[in-house]
């Protein structure tokens, strides 16, 4: 790897820090001014924290779509084997069912609340995301820039800028 690539990484790798310890003190401060006021500086409604909120996305995304499916595919394989072996998983099956089933509910009321509790964190934005985008366009130039080097992963690198963004806030 090339000098200018490591600093490139280097680089990203110190903006993401600050990206994420600055804005965190930023945020608190803000919310302490408010504090004594009486009035807290929240982030209006529909905002999400960076990297916390788009998070927190993905697990409601494994709580409500993810759970099912993948309860779906080990009991069909618990009765499937079962079955191979002439016995009867139909209890065994029902159980795993239930259970999912309640994980599947109780994890997604958990999610919503944890993005009720972390839209304050949301005044971090303005700091984070030209952060985020700074570290995306970092790694998206690596990946374009240096591919030959890269190879074959050049491409892949270059496209995780867009997964990078992904967890900016909104």
């Amino acid at each position: 790897m090339s000098v200018a690539t490591r600093s490139l990484f280097r680089a990203a790798i110190l903006t993401l820090g600050v990206s994420v310890v600055l804005p965190a003190g930023s945020a608190l401060a803000a919310l302490e001014q408010g504090a004594g006021t009486g009035r807290a500086v929240l982030a209006a409604e529909g905002e999400s924290p960076a990297i916390v909120g788009p998070t927190l996305g993905l697990f409601k995304f494994g709580t409500d779509i993810g759970t099912p499916i993948a309860c779906n595919l080990a009991t069909s394989y618990i009765a499937d084997g079962a079955a191979e072996l002439d016995q009867n998983a139909d209890a065994a099956v029902k159980e795993i069912n239930n259970g999912c089933s309640t994980f599947s509910t109780e994890g997604t009321k958990l999610v919503v609340q944890g993005q009720e509790a972390s839209k304050p964190l949301a005044a971090v934005n303005e700091f984070a995301n030209p952060a985020i985008d700074q570290v995306a366009d970092s790694v998206a130039q690596t990946g374009t820039e240096n591919g030959e080097v890269l190879a074959p992963m050049g491409p892949t690198i270059a496209g995780l800028g867009d997964t990078i963004r992904f967890f900016k806030g909104k």
